[in-house]
């Protein structure tokens, strides 16, 4: 038994930064069950020849599913797969040996020729390790093998039974689908903090087809109806006699298998017979190896019996194609009994072997089709052996005439001998549109909602490849399930490890490319597009040839292509996972270390400069925190002014957590206020300006600035401003005067500009028109075009003379000019659309759906609701989306649609209660009041006005504070109230109304005056 696990998973933390690799693995840990009691049971020569027997087993059984057998102790040991060569079934071919291991042992147990040591024990598992190479550290051994995946595959060895295999829930998920299973329990294991589930393999699933074993079934087929289209007609031509090769091409996961297998389901099974072959990646040593798996597993199900004789190859051939000749069944049989390892049966039998078994091959076909339509599936035609490929060659002649369709799948383009050939057709699979993977996503998700955000997010992961889309999304879908979740969190889970079943996958392409792989490696620091200037800078001594030599190995192996760079030659990784695969395969110190060379040869412009967002990560990631805040603030930045205000948020996400890993005595009190005045007008777009996330940020920034006693009102006036506008209602009056004071005789026009505008909105939210028109015309005045590009940026997250413009629609009505309100309002949106920043298109639009529900027009903020509706999920705007749901709700509410109006427009102001902005609040429960009247709920009305008085009084939030006296009125009167009572509400609001200078309110309360008492003297 191995006793100390650990000095196969642990090691010398300066070891670490040695020369390595991070790889995801597959550890397969066996052991002699009760090895030393049966040491005292045998004279140690017979126990040593026997063990050895066992050792010599395991050695057989790994090296046969490619497995590297890495240490033997005593009595167990320990072998890998997919290292030290990557495979795509690295976890399928350790699980594979482990049941192979105790079978063979079992056998020689049965033998009973010599001593026997009992039963085995097996414990497998996947996931990411670091491999170092000792030998450069003159250690003793050639490498060593570091990560938890080792630690828990000999824990679980130790835990399973004799003769049984215990794999983790990582080789558990990757393999599930080709092994029947059996879980075990959920167990402690040591040295583990949480409780690990572990899972018995049973026994090897027979299926049929490497889709069947590698890809979930629970998706449908999407953006697959062309394609589909030519394989069915392919399929009628050949029913008819006109027999077809159908050419199915495309990279890993691009749903070849995928197609194939819903069209078989699709056609009708009982008129053909369908046949599917299967190519594997260590089979291209075999010759016919696709062909002569399958027929050695029929030749065993027929005569029941897994011993293999030409005898009953022989009969097994009779019925299945008994008017196949006596040559064809001779080289048929002989294909049987020879071993599926011997890649000498050829030579053995002669030069023409190969093209007899050929012939005996298509005679067989010739005969199945004598009774039924052959539909046949070659699969995985890239790994296919050379008589393989000679036979799809010959049939291309002969299917012709023969009722039979070969659909070949392959990553490889088609030869163009054959594509050429009348009797082939081929379709090179494309990547998936976005709508498609919008479509597979709400398969994948349902019954649940998929997160907004989450389609665009996977399809830039993804890029289209539907294995990759549908990983990933099942990936999330798992961790996160019913939580709410963002970008930052979908990231997270992929950062932590990746996609275990895609990993091996990549990083199996990586690994072929031999020494290129090393240019793979430095390529995928540089980022997704590189040149070969970009390598030659920080490769560190590899020569110019070389690294040509490997970027065309790269090229040809679809890693990278050439794209036109411009200056030089230009590549590109094919897929953002097969960069990151590469990536992932560095350890981290060298990931440190190239990033630093990227950063010192952008500073001596060896290269040209990355944008800000890319130099940003470069810093990161080597370390260089200060300068990877400023250049992430650049980008955010850059981000802002192009109204990309998510990415902006993200970025300013990033500079803050390098802000953070600084020492505290670095000096970052600029950098900090430069975060915070960027930060401030994008969380107010994203979550309004009353928000606690926009208010908190503008708060820590004059916090800041006063600490550091900074006079200088006129640099850090954004901060100001936003701390402005950001202020609760009861106190935006002061401080509006406080600012325009302070800076009357500033000579910048632009601060003066900025000022006013504090200042109009102040004034309207308090109900002084008159003011506010006086401070727009004067900010108009000051208003220059160039320079609003960067302060719309700044100052609210939006533009100011659309701001001007709008507000001075609402006061504008407010005097009673509804005219020349309309056509103010109307020129906001105009601007704003023609300026085509979102933070301003957004604010023109609130505006507007205010300005039509205070005309109650209800189709023109239906119009609205669905304008602002499209930007908030386009752009993940939950300020947005909340106001969408409240308007539209309302109006649909007071057009009819009663209970499905309120439900949205109560969804809406729960969502922006939740976000933490009550601008407008006093107004949204008036309109929570109207749609309760609709609903015939008067007194539940009234106490939705008396709700919006008391947070206006208490906000000096007042503008609506004159309608609000007045809606209490009306429904105080329906409710019983007393007339005096109803009667002094309605004066005061005319009161209220009179001061303000808001004429059409005053208009409307004399209605209702009048109403009540005709004969009133007003």
């Amino acid at each position: 038994m191995i006793s100390n696990p650990a000095k196969f998973g642990s090691a010398d933390p300066k070891l670490t930064s040695s020369v390595g690799e991070r790889r995801q693995i597959t550890a397969l840990f066996y052991d002699i069950v009760d090895s030393t009691l049966l040491l005292n049971t045998l004279d140690p020569e017979d126990f040593g020849e026997a063990q050895r027997a066992i050792h010599t087993a395991v050695a057989s059984v790994v090296r046969r599913y490619d497995g590297t057998l890495d240490q033997i102790v005593g009595d167990g040991g320990c072998a890998f797969f997919g290292y030290p060569v990557a495979s795509e079934d690295a976890a399928e071919s350790a699980v594979s040996a482990a049941l192979e291991i105790v079978k063979r042992c079992k056998a020689l147990q049965a033998q009973g020729e010599g001593p026997s040591l009992g039963s085995v024990r097996v414990g497998v598992a996947t996931g990411t390790v670091v491999v170092n190479d000792l030998v450069r550290n003159d250690l003793p051994g050639g490498h060593e093998v570091i990560g938890l995946s080792v630690n828990l595959a000999a824990r679980l060895q130790s835990y399973a039974a004799p003769d049984t295999v215990l794999v983790s829930e990582t080789t558990y998920r990757l393999t599930q689908s080709a092994f029947e299973y059996r879980f075990g329990d959920t167990i402690e294991v040591k040295g583990f903090s949480a409780p690990q589930p572990v899972w018995q393999p049973v026994e090897k699933r027979l299926a049929d087809s490497r889709f069947e074993t590698k890809r979930r079934s629970d998706t449908p087929l999407v953006g697959r109806a062309q394609e589909s289209d030519i394989c069915l007609r392919c399929w009628t031509d050949a029913k008819e006699g006109r027999g077809r090769i159908l050419f199915l091409t495309g990279e890993a996961g691009i749903g070849k298998s995928r197609l194939v297998s819903e069209i078989s389901q699709n056609i009708d099974g009982a008129r053909f017979n369908r046949r599917l072959f299967q190519c594997e990646p260590r089979g291209n040593r075999r010759p016919f190896h696709p062909v002569v798996d399958r027929f050695l597993r029929s030749v065993r199900q027929f005569s029941g019996s897994e011993d293999l004789t030409q005898g009953a190859a022989r009969a097994y051939l009779r019925r299945l194609a008994p008017d196949v000749g006596e040559e064809g069944l001779d080289v048929l049989s002989l294909l049987a009994e020879g071993d599926p390892g011997d890649t000498g049966l050829l030579e053995v039998h002669g030069q023409d072997f190969g093209r007899a078994a050929v012939g005996a091959m298509i005679d067989v076909l010739t005969a199945w089709t004598k009774h039924k339509p052959q539909f046949i599936v070659l699969e995985d035609f890239h790994w296919a052996d050379a008589l393989t490929q000679s036979l799809v060659r010959e049939l291309a002649d002969r299917i012709g005439n023969i009722p039979a369709l070969l659909i070949v799948t392959s990553r490889d383009p088609v030869d163009p001998a054959l594509a050429d050939h009348s009797a082939v057709s081929w379709q090179d699979l494309s990547r998936l549109s976005p709508n498609s993977v919008v479509q597979i996503l709400k398969d994948i998700w349902k019954p649940l909602p998929v997160p907004r955000g989450l389609p665009h997010f996977i399809e830039q992961r993804s890029e289209g490849v539907p294995l990759f889309v549908e990983e990933v999304s099942h990936l999330l879908k798992d961790r996160l399930g019913q939580a709410p979740s963002t970008r930052k969190d979908w990231s997270a889970v992929l950062q932590e490890g990746g996609v275990s079943t895609l990993k091996d996958l990549l990083l199996a392409r990586v690994a072929r490319l031999g020494d290129a792989r090393r240019v793979a490696q430095i390529a995928s620091v540089i980022g997704r597009e590189f040149s070969r200037q970009h390598i030659r800078a920080i490769a560190g001594g590899i020569s110019t040839d070389t690294i040509d030599r490997h970027l065309a190995a790269l090229n040809a192996g679809n890693i990278i292509h050439s794209i036109d760079g411009g200056g030089g030659p230009s590549f590109r990784f094919r897929h953002v996972l097969l960069q990151e695969a590469a990536y992932d395969s560095l350890l981290k110190s060298e990931q440190r270390e190239l990033h630093r060379r990227v950063v010192a040869a952008t500073n001596k412009a060896a290269f040209p400069r990355p944008p800000d967002d890319v130099m940003a990560w470069h810093c990161e990631r080597a370390g260089q925190f200060i300068e990877a805040a400023q250049y992430a603030l650049g980008a955010a930045e850059g981000c802002a002014v192009r109204s990309a205000v998510q990415e902006a948020h993200n970025l300013l996400a990033s500079a803050d957590t390098c802000l953070s890993r600084l020492p505290a005595s670095t000096r970052k009190g600029d950098v900090a206020l430069r975060l915070l005045a960027i930060r401030g007008p994008i969380e107010m777009a994203l979550y309004g300006s009353g928000s606690r996330e926009a208010r908190q940020t503008y708060e820590d920034a004059v916090a800041i600035c006063r600490g550091k006693g900074l006079t200088d009102r006129e640099q850090w006036f954004p901060l100001y401003w936003g701390w402005w506008v950001t202020s609760p209602n009861a106190e935006a009056v002061d401080r509006s005067r406080v600012i325009v004071s302070d800076l009357e005789n500033t000579a910048d026009s632009e601060i003066k500009l900025q000022a006013l505008h504090c200042s109009w909105a102040t004034h309207f939210h308090a109900g002084n028109h008159q003011e506010c028109l006086h401070c727009i015309e004067l900010g108009l005045l000051l208003y220059d075009p160039e320079r609003a590009v960067v302060s719309r940026t700044k100052y609210g997250g939006h533009d100011a003379k659309v701001c001007a413009l709008a507000e001075r629609g609402q006061s504008l009505w407010f005097r009673g000019d509804r005219e020349a309100a309309v056509e103010s309002v109307e020129a906001a949106l105009r601007w704003a659309e023609e300026i085509e920043h979102l933070g301003s298109i957004c604010h023109a639009l609130d505006v507007a759906l205010l300005f039509h529900h205070f005309e109650q027009n209800l189709p023109g903020v239906l119009r609205h609701a669905k304008r602002m509706r499209e930007l908030a999920d386009r752009h993940n705007l939950p300020n947005c989306e909340a106001k969408s749901d409240i308007f539209s709700g309302w109006a649909r509410a007071l057009q009819g649609e009663v209970k499905e109006g309120r439900d949205i427009f109560e969804r809406g102001l729960t969502h922006q209660l939740a976000i933490g902005t009550e601008e407008d609040l006093p107004l949204y429960l008036d309109m929570r009041a109207a749609t309760l009247e609709r609903e015939g709920d008067d007194q539940r009305a009234l106490q939705a006005v008396e709700e919006a008085l008391n947070h206006a009084r208490r906000t000096s939030n007042v503008f609506w504070l004159p309608e609000l006296y007045r809606r209490r009125a009306i429904l105080g009167q329906r409710c019983s109230w007393a007339a005096e009572r109803v009667r002094d509400d309605l004066l005061h609001a005319l009161q209220l109304a009179q001061e303000q200078g808001a004429e059409l309110i005053a208009q409307r309360v004399r209605g209702e005056l009048l109403r009540i008492d005709p004969g009133a003297q007003l």
